[in-house]
């Protein structure tokens, strides 16, 4: 099994292919692990090996597209929903990178004689 690229909490951004438009792009809160086969509010995890996660748009009130199968027609269907099952692999996680500050990097590291 593949090191995850994300972890629970993480803010991530999907930037992998996705066959649901509108979703690339989009960024999300990773709320937790899902395995397969499991039923989280009418949505169901990927069978399988692929790690998958449980997220939610990052906006506040916003929605992600989520693909269903129309009642009636059978057609294939796009509907907003807060919450949704991604796949790790299509996934980048935002982090801090651990060392120096972008900012101090920038404008530069003050003198101590500055700071006193």
């Amino acid at each position: 099994m593949t090191a995850l690229r994300c972890r629970q909490g993480d803010l991530a951004v999907v930037t992998g292919p996705c066959q649901t438009p509108g979703l690339r792009g989009r960024f999300v809160i990773i709320e937790r692990r899902t395995y397969g086969g499991e039923v989280i509010e009418g949505l169901r995890a990927m069978p399988g090996d692929e790690p998958t996660w449980l997220c939610r748009a990052a906006s506040s009130g916003g929605t992600l597209p989520r693909a269903a199968v129309h009642p009636r027609t059978g057609a294939i269907v796009y509907t907003p929903s807060p919450v949704r099952i991604i796949a790790d692999a299509i996934l980048t996680p935002i982090r801090p990178v651990p060392g120096e500050d972008e900012m101090l990097r920038l404008a530069g590291k003050p003198r101590v004689e500055e700071l006193a």
